[in-house]
């Protein structure tokens, strides 16, 4: 069980290959016991980790483990992060409509769990998505509207690979916008968090040729 430590923080450091070794090991480990709670946590890990280094196949080989695991074993987090891995795939591949479609499934999990820090990433992930479906203006007003909520909440939420995926989606629809870029931002920063909620779960694409 050390391992799953070890290996959550050199995620939170940035050191993902290490983090993906540590969890492989621990992987090991854990189907050598043949304890089913055990080797689901494992695989939690590993799919994160593989979501990181975008090995798309390795992370939805083990978001379809999870999702069978929360079917005998209901788990709201777990089925949670399982379809945030499936949506990362799909943003990480350019899929749009898929991933606007199963980070707003996630999204709806995240909100029964009532975790602000989870909420803040699928409406990131949202906002990524309607970027890439040339949505800019909304996605700038969503990621301005989650900066408020975690400053709110205190939260302080630093990943690399999520980092890097919002530089580049959010910061292509930040140049599109141009001068506008800051006013928007600010625009949803001063919004609720139930209006960014209704935002992000209600917002239809114009662009009907994306669908």
């Amino acid at each position: 069980m050390a391992l799953e430590g070890a290996g959550w923080a050199d995620f939170v450091a940035g050191e993902d290959e290490r983090a993906y070794a540590t969890f492989e090991e621990y992987m090991r480990l854990q189907r050598a016991t043949g304890d089913i709670h055990r080797i689901h946590r494992a695989m939690v890990g590993v799919g994160q980790l593989a979501v990181a280094l975008d090995r798309v196949d390795v992370a939805r080989s083990c978001a379809a483990e999870i999702l069978a695991y929360c079917k005998m074993h209901p788990n709201t987090r777990s089925e949670h992060l399982a379809f945030h891995y499936m949506a990362d795939c799909a943003l990480i591949e350019h899929n749009f409509v898929e991933s606007l479609k199963v980070y707003r499934e996630s999204l709806r999990l995240a909100l029964i769990l009532d975790d602000h820090v989870e909420i803040g990433f699928e409406v990131q992930g949202v906002a990524m998505s309607l970027a890439g479906l040339g949505e800019a203006r909304v996605a700038v007003l969503l990621v301005g509207g989650i900066a408020a909520d975690w400053r709110r909440v205190g939260a302080n939420v630093s990943v690399r690979f999520w980092s890097a995926l919002l530089d580049r989606h959010i910061g292509s629809a930040r140049a599109q916008l141009g001068d506008e870029a800051e006013r928007i931002w600010m625009e949803g920063y001063q919004l609720s968090l139930n209006d960014v909620i209704q935002l992000a779960t209600s917002h239809q694409v114009r662009a009907r040729d994306f669908l």
